[in-house]
């Protein structure tokens, strides 16, 4: 039996995010007949070995989260069984149940993520999904070409967060994109309205 901390737990630690993960792919994988066995589960994030540096912003929940579902799929031998945007939003539904007001960004990168640098590519995707007739999620994606003469860095500042701070301001800055986005379609149905 796997728990969820409770979400006022102030600084949450890598099993939690293990916990929530397990817990919310349980209950997804129940739904089409399948069960979790018990499982001895050993994770080695350190850096020398590969791993996302943690409380940096990198993501580094999404990453663990991502690698623990396809870690387990593979286990489980049902890697065809479960698609990327199943697995993205298990892990929306794992930092939702730690108390995070998130969206889907993060875990579809990291999930979909690739050396598209070497290629000089990015990948877009809505971060906004749809569903099928069947309920089915669906992501739009498309990698686009970044013209020679750009560049894009992604750079360690060596500032770490606690997690509790980095969840309110997390939070927080949720709260104020949807204010923004309320306020741009008001003024845009404004300017609309007033055939401007």
């Amino acid at each position: 039996e796997i728990h969820i901390v409770p979400k006022q737990k102030k600084d949450l630690e890598w099993k939690d995010y293990c916990a929530a993960i397990l817990q919310t792919m349980a209950k997804a994988l129940a739904k089409k007949g399948i069960s979790i066995p018990p499982l001895n589960i050993i994770i080695d994030g350190r850096e020398e070995y590969g791993g996302v540096p943690s409380g940096i912003g990198l993501s580094s929940s999404a990453a663990l989260e991502v690698s623990l579902i396809k870690s387990l799929a593979e286990t489980l031998g049902i890697e065809k069984e479960i698609s990327a945007e199943e697995i993205t939003d298990i892990c929306l539904n794992a930092e939702v149940a730690l108390g995070f007001t998130c969206g889907i960004q993060d875990p579809w990168a990291s999930l979909m993520g690739g050396n598209y640098s070497a290629r000089s590519f990015f990948q877009l995707f809505d971060c906004s999904p749809k569903e099928d007739a069947n309920h089915k999620i669906i992501i739009e994606t498309e990698l686009i070409k970044i013209p020679e003469e750009y560049s894009a860095y992604i750079i360690n500042a060596g500032t770490k967060k606690k997690t509790a701070e980095k969840r309110n301001r997390h939070n927080i800055r949720v709260i104020e994109g949807e204010i923004c986005a309320f306020l741009i379609r008001a003024l845009l149905l404004k300017e609309f309205t007033n055939g401007t």
